[in-house]
């Protein structure tokens, strides 16, 4: 069981949201295969480095985004400067992605004494919030029935 590393004080609870949304699992085998044709998701993250882990989770609504339940969620082989992840085929809708990179290879995304993280982690869109978690709104996207391609650019405070 994962657990998130905050100490209880006002800035870690700020980051706390963060935090709960992406401690995931790696599952087994989870290397970042090529994308695959047709209709889905394809995630290109940026600022990757080689020897971490990508983390991701997905949400298909605001409310599972606040309650942290995702649809899907797994983990990927860092591959140099970009990662690219394929999250597999999706129906229409709007969808919000959360990832980091998990640098010490923990699976835990790491914050400092006060709660402030120390990994790189992004949201798609890529929304400039300087302090917790962006809504879902602000980080949401739509896939139709093709394929789609989104990129996300990790930021280290």
């Amino acid at each position: 069981m994962l657990r998130c590393p905050c100490p209880r004080s006002a800035l870690s609870a700020t980051f706390l949201p963060i935090a709960a949304c992406l401690l995931l699992p790696v599952p087994a085998g989870a290397t970042g295969p090529a994308p695959s044709a047709g209709r889905g998701l394809t995630v290109v993250v940026h600022g990757t480095q080689r020897g971490g882990l990508v983390h991701w989770a997905l949400y298909a609504s605001a409310e599972q985004y606040d309650g942290e339940d995702k649809i899907r969620g797994g983990g990927a082989e860092a591959t140099g400067d970009a990662t690219v992840i394929d999250v597999g085929p999706l129906a229409p809708g709007r969808y919000s992605l959360v990832c980091f990179l998990d640098v010490d290879r923990d699976d835990e995304f790491d914050t400092n004494f006060i709660g402030m993280p120390t990994e790189p982690f992004g949201f798609s869109q890529d929304p400039r919030k300087r302090f917790g978690k962006p809504d879902f709104d602000a980080t949401a996207f739509e896939v139709g029935r093709g394929r789609l391609q989104i990129e996300v650019t990790l930021v280290q405070l």
